[in-house]
């Protein structure tokens, strides 16, 4: 990346000669990721881990305290949701912090800073525009864990007709619901707190992800919990329920076929839809923070 990609002066802007600044900050910063053969070979290892996640660990048994025990598959419409959540989440957390926290942090550790802050590019359109390009890079993170969920899925069906085959309506709604609001969170989170301490990168990412696993924890005691175990703390127990209610008066030979049509009925998830993505603006709204905190020159080394 030059610094000219940077110097954007109105009299260009105005003109039409020049993208807009955070336009141009997020189309550059793209750009550099995509230019390292080692940034595409990292994408791939991920698909190919959250493939392997999949292949791991596909089904559950559940109602082993009940009367009635049954296998819940991760490819039905209640199972995605529990594999969003307590496999694929649980490990995304972890790699996510990385990807996103040293948007503006870089800068000093390559020691750009200064010069980039010396040219007429905007503050916010700095700051904003690197939120946008770690941001654009998570969802594609998080595009690549629904792509491997699909095409496990599919297989799992092909290789054993009792694995549901997924519905992709069924799919996104339980990825915008467990992936999406975690990715603007955390993104939100891991990018201001490295913008305003960028020599503190490592430990923020740590914090991140400790916190991510102690709200694990405690999702019984929270009904608004950015991980999701929440939501499956309140259906799992719902739905045992409602087999054990229903089990003993169904044929022996069709239970299994009856709690797999049970599995396929997607639960009612809009009452959950506002909490997650509340917690999705309070990241968005540290990045406001950040960018309106942000100094272009520091008076004291960190």
């Amino acid at each position: 990346m030059t610094l000219k990609t940077f110097v954007l002066t109105k009299n260009d802007n105005a003109a039409g000669n020049r993208p807009l600044p955070l336009l141009s900050v997020w189309s550059w910063e793209i750009r550099r990721v995509f230019a390292k053969r080692l940034n595409w070979g990292f994408g791939l290892a991920s698909f190919i881990f959250f493939l392997g996640m999949l292949w791991f660990k596909h089904a559950w048994e559940m109602g082993t305290e009940t009367s009635f025990p049954f296998i819940l598959y991760g490819t039905s419409a209640i199972g995605m949701l529990y594999e969003f959540t307590v496999v694929l989440m649980l490990v995304f957390a972890f790699i996510l912090p990385f990807v996103v926290t040293e948007g503006v942090a870089r800068d000093y550790k390559n020691r750009s800073h200064e010069m980039l802050m010396a040219t007429p590019l905007p503050t916010s359109a700095y700051v904003w525009g690197r939120f946008l390009a770690v941001l654009t890079i998570g969802l594609a993170q998080a595009v690549l864990m629904l792509l491997a969920v699909l095409l496990m899925g599919s297989f799992l069906h092909l290789r054993n007709a009792v694995y549901p085959q997924p519905i992709l309506g069924n799919l996104i709604s339980a990825w915008g619901l467990i992936v999406i609001p975690p990715t603007l969170l955390i993104a939100g989170i891991g990018f201001s707190l490295g913008t305003l301490w960028p020599r503190k990168t490592r430990t923020i990412m740590l914090g991140i992800v400790i916190t991510w696993v102690l709200f694990y924890t405690v999702g019984q005691v929270l009904w608004i919990n950015p991980t999701g175990i929440n939501i499956i703390y309140n259906l799992i127990p719902q739905f045992i329920q409602t087999v054990e209610a229903n089990f003993a008066s169904i044929p022996v030979s069709q239970r299994d076929i009856w709690v797999g049509q049970l599995q396929a009925v997607s639960p009612n998830l809009g009452v959950w839809v506002l909490p997650q993505y509340s917690l999705a603006s309070f990241g968005i709204l540290l990045v406001l923070v950040a960018a309106i905190a942000f100094k272009r020159f520091r008076n004291e080394l960190e």
